[in-house]
């Protein structure tokens, strides 16, 4: 690993994390738009360098940059010259009595693709073995300001990705205000850290181990996160997991299933599966609508951490037994041909297991009918609601698309006839011979069966086309404009079918949905209220549901939604229900190509 001299913020390179001599400091922190890089140190070594020798040549801008007031220009030392973070943590470091500090911004030579992969799998190791860590929030102030507490809860810190594993590592990690005063340590804020980011303060102080936590809790927390790259959603959860997977930039959502896929092979925790939403007991009415193949719920992986956040109460507690058996008999790749032997069938009390095949996630589980087509598998798994701890089971419905007939293949969740929500989970009685079917008792059986990986690659819908390539259209969409819903974990339900050539007399629908299960519907259309054959002002409308919007929910207020209306062509829409509250803005420019015409939109999306 390379790191900084404090004392001149100069690379220097290590074996490893032990051979540092005295120890190291290490810094967290969100990144700025500008960060000063590993060349870039490189570069200013060599100025300086070169300044010292001779003093005549050194290049211009080097002169040019901004430098601490007791520079020497004879005798310049680099860390003067770098960005005030990389010199602030340097000298805090050096004042703190350490001579090395890594930084994740200057510290991994990213033209390399070897190095970055090697630092993203052992940065959680970085992390744990540091002798200090200093967590700088640069938008959080100093003690003297009465108002800090409630600013620091606010910080973008806790909202990123990587600063997940930054705060559970360290044994010893300080709270930096912008000006680097101290505002605490991990240890003293324990008690506000878990209410902020959901990590139990007793994790925070090392009282617990990391691993004795479900995985589905350790996924929670990183439910409402945010990362700049999509695959960073996976990769920056390998320490918190200890699983090392290849680093590879563009393979966007199929990161986080490589990222389960590993934990299910290295890890004997069901809770793996636990996401999603849940009844608060056993009611399956029998399955309401079909499956909905493009629908992340129906399949065992789940798309993002987001999917995990209503997971946080979910333990895994196997008896001691069944993981002594799991280990001594473990099943084969591919097991299903034998289940019909008394070897596959597991004692009272073993655990249930999930393997990876061509044919979709082989699963032994001990299950139940629900109806001919749903069974409940028992996962071993409880939530905790007040002082109870309920089991929990996970829904399978039987797939009537099945490649192979001896094979039975099933889909996690069913769509209840009485709820907007797919329900994967059912909360189960405390005791499972208490378990009851329309009054009637039901008993439980193994079984080996196969449940669908994760849904496929997502084609582009032909309305989202037409609004991006009819040279006429009232409106263009450009792939871009969705992205900021996108990134806010909301996704598109449905788009309303228009005719080939869409003119805006019939609104034109999309329809959003989050993760929490409320929905948003963006219209647009042009006004008809001269006669269908007269098409008026192009118009615009956000509107949001707690619940299932209504189908002939588009119409439009002349007097709010008229786009001339608005200034600059631009409005933002407060979108709230239950206790949510987000901001969209979307802002229309006349289209280049067809100016008279056609508006292009733009969206710019925050939470309140």
């Amino acid at each position: 690993m390379w790191l900084l001299s404090t004392d001149r913020a100069e690379l220097h390179y290590f074996a490893s994390p032990e051979d540092v001599p005295g120890g190291y400091a290490i810094l967290s922190h969100v990144w700025d738009k500008e960060e000063q890089t590993f060349q870039d140190l490189q570069r200013l070594r060599e100025e300086c360098a070169s300044a010292r020798t001779n003093i005549i040549t050194p290049s211009v801008s080097f002169f040019k940059r901004k430098r601490s007031p007791v520079t020497s220009v004879r005798n310049p030392n680099p860390r003067d010259f770098a960005s005030a973070k990389i010199r602030e943590s340097c000298m805090l470091a050096e004042r703190h009595g350490y001579k090395w500090i890594w930084n994740d911004t200057c510290c991994i030579d990213k033209r390399s693709s070897s190095e970055l992969s090697e630092a993203i799998n052992s940065m959680y190791r970085y992390y744990s073995l540091a002798e200090v860590c200093y967590a700088y929030l640069r938008d959080v102030p100093n003690k003297d300001n009465g108002d800090w507490q409630r600013v620091f809860h606010e910080s973008r810190w806790h909202k990123r990705g990587w600063t997940l594993q930054e705060l559970i590592a360290p044994d010893f990690l300080l709270f930096l205000s912008t000006d680097w005063q101290v505002l605490g340590t991990k240890t003293d804020l324990a008690d506000e850290l878990e209410v902020i980011t959901m990590v139990p303060a007793t994790v925070l102080r090392k009282e617990v181990e990391l691993g004795s936590l479900s995985v589905a809790q350790r996924m929670s927390w990183a439910a409402g996160r945010e990362t700049t790259r999509v695959e960073d959603e996976a990769y920056c959860l390998m320490g918190i997991f200890s699983i090392n997977i290849s680093t590879l930039y563009g393979e966007g959502r199929q990161a986080f299933f490589r990222l389960q896929e590993e934990i299910m092979k290295k890890l004997v925790d069901t809770s793996l599966v636990a996401w999603g939403y849940s009844t608060r007991s056993l009611d399956i009415n029998g399955g309401g609508s079909a499956l909905d193949h493009e629908d992340a719920n129906y399949y065992v992986l789940a798309d993002s951490p987001h999917a995990f956040h209503t997971s946080y109460a979910v333990s895994f507690s196997p008896p001691h037994a069944a993981i002594t058996s799991h280990k001594r008999n473990s099943i084969s790749s591919d097991p299903f041909l034998a289940a019909k032997s008394k070897a596959a069938l597991s004692p009272q009390g073993a655990i249930p297991t999930f393997a990876i095949t061509p044919f979709g996630i082989n699963a032994h589980v001990q299950t139940f009918k629900v109806n001919p087509r749903t069974l409940i598998a028992v996962l071993l798994c409880s939530v905790k609601e007040g002082r109870r701890q309920y089991p929990l089971g996970l829904v399978l419905t039987l797939c009537a698309d099945s490649p192979d007939p001896s094979r039975p293949l099933y889909h996690t969740g069913c769509r209840d006839k009485t709820s907007i929500h797919i329900l994967r989970l059912v909360r189960l009685p405390q005791n499972l011979d208490d378990l009851r079917i329309r009054d009637k008792p039901v008993s439980l059986k193994w079984r080996n069966l196969y449940i669908t990986h994760h849904p496929p690659p997502r084609a582009p819908s032909n309305p989202r086309i037409l609004l991006r390539s009819s040279l006429s259209g009232p409106f263009r969409i450009p792939k871009q404009a969705f992205q900021a819903l996108s990134r806010a974990k909301w996704t598109l339900e449905s788009v309303s079918k228009m005719p080939p050539v869409w003119r805006g007399s019939t609104p034109m629908a999309f329809t959003f949905r989050d993760c929490y299960g409320g929905f948003l519907v963006l219209a647009f259309g042009r006004c008809t209220a001269a006669g269908d054959d007269e098409l008026g002002a192009h118009w615009a409308t956000v509107r949001p549901y707690g619940d299932a919007p209504p189908a002939d929910g588009h119409a439009h207020d002349c007097a709010e939604d008229h786009i001339c209306e608005w200034r600059d062509r631009r409005k933002t829409f407060e979108a709230s229900y239950f206790s949510f509250q987000c901001l969209l803005t979307l802002a229309f420019s006349p289209c280049p190509i067809n100016p008279a015409d056609t508006l292009v939109v733009d969206m710019r999306y925050h939470e309140g």
